[in-house]
């Protein structure tokens, strides 16, 4: 699997600025059709999310092996970089989804710096000190501060700031406890669900196994934010997952972002030691 984003294909639909354009990708297709094109105001969550697939593959900003691949990720990260703003937004104000898409965006530049990208050291550290500033009331939303929160979001930008602090750069002092309080006040103690936003409780929700991809979230918050994977709700969240696996041979019932978020979480819980 982590071969696969080596496949030139992806790589071709890179566009010749550095960005991954979501709704231009199909016009740089060869052979079958690409489907599904998006926004272009989708553009610096997509080049993030793209940029880290070929970075977590092992292609380096540096890379010798790929030198091609290593270009691509080079274009994407200084595509990113150059649009960021003064006050160290990556994505521009009014955009949809603003704070997932710089979330997303700041952990590709954070991984490039891990991996010795230091030209992207400055904009990696400006956009992680946006993050902090964009959380609202508990977590992070869509919208830089907004009230409400989200438990997406709020995982995405727990991960970008632990592995900015990982690299070295500072952030999350006055944030990621208030990450951790945000999880746990919309969590059923029972059964351990989590909901998506707050009041949030409604049974079309559960049917996309919304409440076991939360609390995915919710683990990797406690694990990354507090080492916690010992207390009554990270074991708590971990069965939930465990018991609520998204398999079978109904593709209705299939949901990618779930196996996404949940697999890091129970590598994070016991994973990296072999446990169960």
């Amino acid at each position: 699997v982590l071969d696969r984003p080596l496949d030139p294909e992806a790589a071709r639909h890179q566009e010749d600025d550095g960005r991954w354009g979501a709704d231009a990708y199909p016009q740089r297709c060869q052979g079958q059709q690409c489907r599904g094109a998006g926004q272009s105001e989708n553009d610096a969550g997509l080049t993030g999310l793209a940029a880290l697939a070929f970075l977590s593959a092992g292609v380096g900003p540096s890379d010798t092996r790929w030198p091609g691949f290593s270009r691509g990720v080079v274009s994407a990260l200084d595509w990113l970089a150059k649009r960021q703003e003064g006050d160290g937004a990556l994505v521009p104000a009014e955009t949809p989804r603003r704070v997932l898409q710089h979330a997303v965006g700041t952990l590709a530049l954070v991984q490039a710096v891990r991996q010795g990208g230091d030209a992207w050291k400055d904009a990696a550290q400006k956009a992680v000190a946006w993050l902090d500033q964009s959380i609202g009331k508990e977590g992070w939303g869509y919208e830089a501060t907004d009230a409400s929160g989200d438990t997406t979001v709020t995982g995405w930008a727990v991960i970008a700031i632990a592995a900015a602090r990982a690299a070295g750069l500072s952030g999350g002092d006055a944030t990621l406890d208030r990450a951790v309080a945000w999880t746990d006040a919309r969590t059923d103690d029972r059964e351990f669900r989590v909901s998506y936003r707050p009041k949030m409780w409604k049974p079309k929700y559960a049917g996309r196994n919304e409440f076991p991809t939360m609390a995915g979230h919710a683990l990797v918050v406690r694990i990354l934010v507090a080492g916690d994977q010992t207390s009554p709700k990270s074991t708590g969240y971990a069965s939930l997952l465990a018991k609520s696996l998204p398999i079978g041979n109904d593709k209705a019932t299939w949901d990618f972002y779930y196996w996404h978020v949940g697999t890091p979480a129970m590598w994070l819980l016991d994973g990296a030691s072999g446990g169960p």
